[in-house]
């Protein structure tokens, strides 16, 4: 129990909720006053390794994710051996507990909620990321009505394809919620079992039940195999057709026939919204020229109960009844010309709504309130909306502002190619087409540090850039900013190049900018002074520190192709350290030979001995470091 304890800066005062595989506190930051909550694996899990797997998994999941409708990631530690995160605290409650006080929501509040989490969604796919546990409990709602996706527990993702979640890794995720292709133990699971997961949610907000009436986990599995559901309309009368329709395409049993990705859903929620927004203004003339606040229903009752009446007068009396005359918005005549207005209210609408090209100024003021948001998710919005239709009506436009939107439109296209590549690379995915296989093919040959194929590779994909399809467009901006990375890494090693001859001419240390730039001075200068295997070892932790830096990329490349080139000149294994201690040998001795006729050159290579080998644990080779620091003085 934490309750009462502090935790850093952090106080923690209660347990707001647990389960198998951990608890979580709320606690308050002494310093700043920020309230916390913070996930600390269960008593007993944390020498168990499938669960410190999975709990260091949703760590690394969270870290790399930045959404405002994802819970925030602050910091991660352990105590008494439990590791454990701190996470930013949501105030509100689960959609779950929403629904148990509810029994369920309103479409229009769905369809809200849902365009957040279609947000969220999208930025995970985007990074490579497989939710595989959507369900109202792991969804948060603000008293606000901001919607907040949590737990990644069992994301798939990242680097942990390979982690066992079950005893028989085969099924993860919650059953109910589950899309068909995780009930069949398919190991390739998409971005679409979120969408099938979101459909069973949307359904359930808005019916208050679950598509599937079972009663055993076996009957469920079965049901979301090869059951059939009762389409959500028939059970919620009050929401629109086309969520109904929507919330069944969620819940196509076949993956290809579900929507494309989660932005096509928030789209087509926004244009749910839009058509609802339309009826009802297109309909407030029609429901204000109505007689009195009765229903139609009820009024035509009424009117055909006096006609009734009249006619059983007639028959009685043998009198013919004066009937009343019709004022005029009872007559024929205005029925005709109200249901005309009517109809041709709603062909101008259609006609200015989907038909009506929008004009390019205000097209250009839509993406720019979008891309000043400074979000990422935000910018996604500005690309497939304003953004996309101004490229598609006005292709030839070449003003400032047309020129602004192309240059929003290949920033983010860039991007989000980019971090494709990336995710697939990571997760070892297979290539789509022509292009994609060849910026695959050039980035596996930058990997592995062969710059002049990578460049011939990229080359080759830079033409698309100067088309106007946007599906080939990226590709080739992509490879000029990589052919760019290119020239910067060779530049960088003759900038490493000359820094060590400044140092040597000088007869001075090496004058680097950083940390980082020295260590790489010092990688290259081992390779001047003949130790191929402490060059090749220098470059390795520089790529490694480098790695998860894509703005290093230069520089990874530089590493890479460093490695390759000493790959096969370097002596390893029981030879490697006699090596170095003859070379060393070597080089004192001739150090020893010129003091007397060239000191500074002499001091060179006491010098390099010093900043190549000081940090050596090897008793001979520090022998050596000892001798070239007492003569170097």
């Amino acid at each position: 129990m934490l309750v009462g304890k502090n935790l850093g800066p952090y106080a923690v005062d209660k347990e707001i909720g647990s389960g198998a595989m951990g608890t979580v506190y709320h606690a308050l930051n002494t310093k700043t006053k920020e309230a916390v909550a913070i996930k600390i694996i269960s008593g007993g899990h944390e020498t168990n390794t499938n669960s410190v797997d999975r709990f260091k998994r949703e760590t690394k999941i969270l870290k790399s994710l930045n959404h405002p409708n994802i819970v925030r990631l602050h910091q991660t530690g352990r105590l008494n051996g439990a590791p454990f995160y701190i996470m930013e605290f949501i105030e509100g409650e689960s959609l779950e507990k929403a629904l148990v006080r509810r029994g369920r929501l309103h479409w229009e509040e769905v369809v809200s909620l849902g365009q957040q989490v279609c947000a969220a969604l999208k930025h995970a796919h985007d990074m490579g990321i497989v939710h595989r546990d959507l369900k109202p409990g792991n969804i948060m709602m603000t008293p606000a009505g901001k919607a907040k996706l949590t737990d990644f527990g069992i994301a798939k993702g990242l680097d942990f394809e390979g982690t066992k979640l079950t005893a028989t890794n085969c099924t993860v995720g919650t059953i109910s919620y589950m899309s068909p292709e995780q009930c069949k133990g398919e190991r390739n699971i998409t971005p679409k079992s979120d969408l099938y997961s979101l459909g069973v949610v949307f359904y359930q907000l808005l019916t208050g039940r679950l598509p599937y009436q079972v009663e055993t986990p076996l009957e469920m599995f079965l049901a979301h195999t090869e059951g059939k559901f009762e389409r959500p309309s028939r059970i919620a009368l009050d929401m629109p057709i086309w969520l109904d329709t929507l919330v069944c395409q969620l819940l196509e049993k076949d993956p290809d026939k579900r929507p494309l990705d989660a932005a096509i859903v928030c789209r087509a929620l926004e244009e749910i919204q839009e058509k609802v927004a339309a009826q009802r203004s297109a309909g407030v003339d029609i429901v204000s020229a109505r007689r009195g606040d009765l229903p139609k229903n009820r009024r035509l009752r009424d009117e055909s109960d006096r006609e009734a009446a009249r006619a059983i007068k007639e028959a009685v009396t043998k009198q013919k009844i004066k009937r009343p005359k019709k004022i005029f918005y009872e007559q024929g005549w205005f029925l005709v010309v109200t249901v005309s207005a009517f109809l041709l209210g709603i062909a101008w609408f259609t006609y200015a709504t989907f038909i009506k090209k929008p004009s390019p100024e205000k097209l250009y003021q839509q993406a720019k309130v979008l891309m000043d948001a400074h979000d990422r998710a935000d910018w996604e919005k500005a690309r497939s909306g304003p953004m996309e239709d101004f490229l598609k009506y006005y292709p030839e436009q070449s003003d400032a502002h047309a020129k602004e939107i192309q240059a929003w439109a290949d920033t983010i296209d860039l991007d989000l190619r980019e971090r494709q590549l990336h995710n697939k690379m990571r997760r070892e995915i297979s290539p789509e087409g022509d292009a994609e296989r060849t910026a695959y093919a050039a980035t596996r040959l930058e990997n592995g540090g062969d710059l002049a194929q990578a460049r011939e590779r990229w080359s080759d994909l830079k033409k698309h850039k100067e088309v106007r399809d946007p599906e080939l467009r990226p590709w080739g901006l992509l490879a000029e900013k990589r052919l760019g990375e290119i020239q910067a890494a060779e530049q960088w090693e003759k900038e490493l190049t000359e820094l060590i001859y400044q140092a040597r001419s000088g007869n001075r240390e090496i004058q680097a900018d950083s940390a980082k730039e020295r260590q790489a001075a010092l990688a290259l200068n081992a390779e001047l002074f003949g130790d191929l295997a402490l060059a090749s070892d220098s470059w390795e932790k520089l790529k490694t520190r480098f790695q998860d830096d894509q703005d290093q990329r230069p520089r990874i490349f530089l590493a890479a192709k460093k490695i390759r080139d000493l790959k096969t000149k370097v002596v390893r294994g029981a030879e490697e350290m006699k090596v170095r201690r003859e070379l060393l040998a070597k080089k004192v001795q001739e150090a020893m030979k010129l003091q007397e006729e060239r000191p500074p050159k002499a001091r060179v290579i006491f010098r390099d001995i010093v900043n190549l080998y000081s940090a050596t644990a090897d008793p001979e080779i520090a022998k050596f470091v000892a001798q070239a620091q007492k003569l170097l003085k």
